[in-house]
């Protein structure tokens, strides 16, 4: 079972609207993301809510102070297929995301050449439309992480200080 977030660290999330966004091929970013989001809630975040996967948010994100996205890698480091429509369309419609602030959890084995490529290609997107990132990318390695919401729930934890 993961650790809980501190309710110390809550009130920087006190007045935040969080959007939680998963791109998976076999689960577990879902599942990183449903961890985060209850972490999320108990830290004291205003609003919280999980996209859909495969679902398109307004690429604006309005209405969104923080941006957690869990994404995972698949063959040589590209998107998850649910989760290419999305990247699609932030990328086409370039909004300017200078009021989003994110985290991103990157899922991957490093046995493959482009370790966590998705996570990083999203990182590098929502990087050029202005969104900044809080913290360090949390990298989740399927070859030696099996529990890959432990390492996430631990990376939340400094994230939230981080804001």
């Amino acid at each position: 079972m993961p650790e809980e977030v501190s309710p110390s660290i809550g009130p920087a999330l006190r007045d935040s609207s969080v959007l939680v966004m998963a791109g998976t091929q076999s689960g577990n970013a879902v599942l990183v993301a449903e961890v985060l989001c209850d972490a999320l809630v108990a830290a004291g975040a205003r609003e919280v809510r999980l996209l859909p996967e495969g679902e398109t948010p307004d690429p604006a994100l309005p209405h969104v102070d923080l941006l957690v996205v869990c994404v995972a890698s698949h063959g040589e480091g590209e998107l998850p297929d649910s989760f290419e429509p999305v990247f699609e369309a932030l990328s086409s419609a370039t909004p300017e995301l200078t009021h989003v602030r994110y985290g991103l959890v990157a899922l991957g084995d490093r046995t493959y050449k482009h370790f966590c490529g998705g996570g990083h290609r999203f990182a590098a997107l929502l990087d050029r439309l202005g969104a900044r990132r809080m913290g360090e990318i949390c990298e989740v390695d399927a070859s030696s992480q099996p529990f890959p919401d432990d390492a996430a729930s631990k990376w939340l934890e400094h994230w939230i200080a981080v804001l």
